[in-house]
């Protein structure tokens, strides 16, 4: 179970948060944002302190972060995410691309190895070879799973249900102690509570601005 968190701009995501959030997802972390006609990525983040250090450059930004939980794949850089959708095998940890980039928080079968992600095999597989609009239908259709896609020509998209939770949209809450029944030894509760929601180019229905409220 992954986490993708969308940081609005001019906003910092609260240290105890990232680290309460990579306590649960240490997978490794990387994170994508627009810049022009160009999407950039950072992947590959291995330890909190280089996200944090990463993230602390974006702040006037708009990013989506994505934090990993293995589930398929090898636990390295190559397979943190996002993804950039060009057919190519090596993985860039850094890297500005005008492909579209795949962000996924949950499973796709039959994809995925003891070495290869199903994420990243749906990107390289099937993404890679259908259009913008084509790839948003493909990935609507599989609706237990939340995705973030990216490209000049559609922005940052959202797909599938997330929440606004403590001021940040987000694919899940499950790392948060506060809301989610979970060990209490793997996560601190957290108080911070902070404004700013994005504005973001919304596929599906619009969502209530309730707290922790999923929309699509």
């Amino acid at each position: 179970m992954c986490l993708i968190l969308i940081k609005p701009e001019n906003t910092s995501v609260p240290y105890k948060m990232l680290r309460d959030i990579w306590d649960s997802n240490p997978d490794g972390a990387g994170m994508l944002w627009l810049v022009k006609d160009k999407v950039k990525l950072v992947k590959g983040l291995m330890t909190l302190k280089d996200l944090h250090n990463e993230l602390v450059k974006l702040k006037e930004m708009e990013v989506a972060v994505h934090f990993r939980y293995a589930t398929h794949g090898a636990v390295n850089r190559a397979m943190t995410h996002p993804f950039v959708c060009n057919g190519l095998t090596e993985e860039k940890l850094r890297f500005t691309t005008q492909h579209k980039v795949l962000m996924h928080n949950g499973t796709v079968k039959p994809f995925g190895s003891s070495v290869e992600s199903d994420s990243f095999q749906l990107a390289k597989d099937v993404l890679s070879h259908v259009s913008d609009s084509s790839a948003i239908k493909l990935l609507e259709a599989l609706d237990s799973s939340k995705f973030v896609l990216a490209s000049p020509e559609i922005g940052i998209a959202l797909i599938g249900k997330f929440i606004k939770h403590r001021g940040f949209l987000m694919s899940n809450n499950y790392w948060d102690m506060t809301t989610a029944k979970l060990p209490k030894a793997y996560y601190d509760a957290h108080l911070e509570d902070d404004a700013g929601i994005p504005q973001f180019k919304l596929w599906g229905s619009s969502f209530d601005d309730g707290d922790d409220t999923e929309w699509n």
